[in-house]
């Protein structure tokens, strides 16, 4: 293997996480706009790349209802993720934080059993973030006085 095979070997969870991210920000984009009369505006909104293909974001774009664009989803590697949703018609917030969810297994997942590989990285930055994303919801809820309860329910992106 050359050196620019491994490299490029090396290199696919970083691809893959930074296609995931551009595919989760499209969706939530096309979820925000849905009410939208001229739907041919979302396309200029939508980040380039991505695993899903064009013609997926066009048919997500052109879906009637919120219901209708997770319904097409649910094919797709994002599927886990929605299913994990527990109403039909979910908030948007519930279906970030499942995105988000499915981001953070995947990046944990990245370590690998290659000590020499980018996914130590990705695990070891995606960890310092959880830990750092949680002291900012435990700072903000004991400034608001939030019981523990709540403040557990807002540690929704801890990392085991």
């Amino acid at each position: 293997m050359t050196h620019a095979e491994e490299l490029a070997e090396d290199a696919e969870p970083v691809v893959y996480l930074l296609n995931m991210e551009a595919d989760i920000a499209n969706i939530l984009t096309i979820l925000r706009m849905l009410n939208l009369e001229e739907r041919d505006k979302i396309k200029s909104f939508l980040i380039k790349g991505g695993h899903l293909g064009p013609g997926m974001m066009q048919s997500l774009i052109y879906a009637p209802t919120r219901g209708d664009v997770l319904d097409k989803l649910r094919s797709t590697y994002l599927g886990r993720a929605i299913a994990k949703l527990e109403v039909a018609q979910p908030e948007l917030s519930d279906i970030e934080q499942a995105f988000h969810e499915r981001v953070d297994q995947f990046a944990l997942r990245a370590g690998g059993d290659d000590p020499l590989s980018i996914g130590v990285a990705i695990h070891f930055i995606w960890r310092k973030q959880a830990e750092f994303t949680n002291l900012r919801l435990i700072i903000k809820s004991k400034a608001f006085g939030f019981s523990r309860a709540q403040q557990r329910r807002g540690n929704q992106r801890g990392v085991g």
